[in-house]
């Protein structure tokens, strides 16, 4: 993403760099790659109309958030996998309404992205197989 696109937006994106998972309609799931106190984006298996409505109902550590986002943009990513094949994915970016913008579910869940992280990295940083050296978490 350039500066500009980040200088621009309405609140800062947390990168999600933990498995934080959900689904659409409880059938369709997905993976959440980033968060804001606006929005946030997707992977899934299907593409989504864009200015569609959907209900994403995300698995937090603290139980399942269930909120309402507008589809801002989605588009078709090729992912070569650990395999060498190549899947195809869509990025969706979700936007929540005004209601939820901000709101203590979002602030709590983006709380808890950045607690399952340091927990992660912690568990590197201290594993034996690192023999005390410090491991970037992936």
């Amino acid at each position: 993403m350039s500066d500009n696109k980040a200088v621009m937006r309405r609140s800062p994106r947390l990168e999600v760099n933990v498995e934080l998972n959900g689904h659409i309609k409880s059938t369709v799931p997905v993976k959440v790659l980033d968060i804001s106190e606006h929005g946030m984006r997707i992977e899934s298996p299907i593409g989504m109309p864009p200015a569609g409505m959907c209900e994403v109902n995300v698995e937090a550590p603290d139980g399942t958030l269930v909120i309402d986002a507008r589809v801002a943009r989605c588009r078709l990513k090729m992912v070569k996998q650990d395999d060498g094949s190549i899947t195809r994915v869509f990025h969706a970016g979700l936007e929540f309404p005004e209601e939820y913008c901000g709101c203590k579910e979002v602030k709590a869940l983006m709380d808890q992205v950045c607690k399952l992280e340091d927990e992660e990295q912690d568990e590197i940083t201290t594993s034996p197989i690192t023999e005390g050296k410090i491991v970037k978490a992936m």
